[in-house]
């Protein structure tokens, strides 16, 4: 007390006291006059104020206290609270690999105990977890402690499920130039067909809302869906333009899954993925995988740096996991070359934009070339993964810890 008085008026205070108007003092003192008759017949009064700096301001006693410690002739006492924080170092510790974890280890990805499976049982993500922060790899899949993947508000879209509607949207319409068959030839004429109407465009993305947000018969988008909506077709333009400007290109197939048994002194093990479009343009494959997200990525110096952790930032993790599927579909078309590709969408209308992966400013275009190097190192990490020898040790990057969902477990 007082509290902050709002003195905004078209009147000015000059004129507002010479006409007798109310002015802030006669705010003031309504306050004052508060203040003292709380007070009169009390025995015992406690006064507190905040003295703690926020935002730079530090908190101040009222005024009205400041009078009573002038005027008033009563016994005034003070005291302080101070709150007992102590400090908390982060230091998050290293956890051994016992018989008990490389068990459950062994369970959830040793193909010895998956002898039927025709999946992989080691994904890009795991490894890119591990390569991350090990110690997230192990509450992540040895502790089976899963970050949620639905959203409370059911009626926003965040980046996860933005991703999914476009994928799936993007598999109907080239479905339906296809008529499902692999190995189909896509031609200009046919992708400026589809964008000169947009109905077959907007039929997809509609489909897709229904498949991914599982909408019930009649629902009808909200303001947030729909601006999406919206965002999601002028994606899809993108993409068929950028396609259309190929002349001619054959679909060899749309969300397929390719994997490999991969075995390492400690794992017997199978690797691989889905891949959200294989095609075939003249002699070249290429193994595209679509990315709405804003951000470009720095291109990378060699084949070495995809494995170190040091260029997560860098989306080293976006290198791994189109080199490993690049290095599946290459075992199985041996006569082709095959090309890593990243297609960002937001930044297909640049200037002779090519979604190819380079290292520096070379272009990789023959997996082949590389192939050797990567197989080596990737079976180096994935032994590492699964070595009892090795720690699950909390990465060195403290910067990574920030938005970490397990990062309360690691300062305990």
């Amino acid at each position: 007390m007082p509290k902050g008085v709002n003195d905004t008026s078209f009147i000015p205070y000059s004129l507002r006291k010479a006409y007798g108007l109310t002015t802030i003092d006669h705010k003031v003192a309504i306050f004052s006059y508060y203040f003292h008759r709380l007070l009169q017949r009390a025995d015992d009064i406690t006064i507190c104020f905040n003295n703690a700096t926020t935002d730079g301001h530090t908190g101040e006693m009222s005024r009205f206290m400041l009078q009573m410690m002038a005027e008033c002739h009563h016994s005034i006492r003070f005291q302080t609270l101070q709150a007992g924080q102590t400090f908390s170092p982060f230091a998050p510790q290293p956890i051994a690999k016992t018989e008990q974890i490389m068990e459950k280890l062994q369970k959830l990805f040793s193909a010895k105990y998956h002898p039927s499976a025709q999946r992989p049982l080691l994904t890009p993500t795991a490894i890119n977890r591990y390569l991350r922060c090990p110690l997230q790899f192990y509450y992540n899949y040895v502790c089976q402690l899963r970050e949620l993947d639905e959203i409370d508000d059911e009626e926003t879209i965040d980046n996860r499920l933005f991703g999914d509607i476009f994928h799936e949207a993007a598999q109907i319409i080239y479905e339906r130039i296809t008529g499902k068959k692999k190995n189909q030839v896509i031609t200009a004429d046919v992708l400026s067909q589809i964008l000169k109407t947009k109905v077959g465009i907007e039929t997809a993305v509609d489909e897709a809302f229904n498949k991914v947000l599982q909408l019930s018969h009649g629902y009808e988008l909200n303001g947030l869906q729909l601006i999406n909506r919206e965002v999601i077709i002028h994606y899809l333009c993108k993409l068929l333009e950028i396609d259309r400007d190929k002349k001619e290109f054959t679909i060899i197939g749309l969300e397929t899954d390719v994997w490999t048994p991969l075995t390492t002194p400690h794992i017997s093990t199978i690797i691989g993925g889905r891949i959200d479009r294989l095609d075939r343009i003249d002699e070249q494959i290429r193994v595209v995988d679509y990315k709405t997200g804003s951000h470009k990525i720095t291109p990378l110096a060699s084949v070495e740096a995809i494995f170190d952790n040091a260029n997560i930032e860098k989306h080293s993790d976006y290198y791994l996991q189109t080199f490993l599927y690049a290095t599946i579909v290459s075992q199985n078309f041996p006569a082709h070359r095959v090309a890593p590709a990243l297609l960002f969408i937001q930044h297909t209308g640049e200037k002779d934009y090519n979604p190819i992966l380079k290292f520096g400013k070379e272009s990789i275009d023959d997996i082949k070339k590389s192939q050797a190097v990567f197989n080596q190192m990737l079976e180096q990490t994935i032994d590492e993964m699964f070595n009892p020898e090795i720690c699950f040790a909390p990465t060195t990057e403290q910067s990574r810890c920030t938005f970490c969902p397990y990062k309360k477990l690691c300062n305990v």
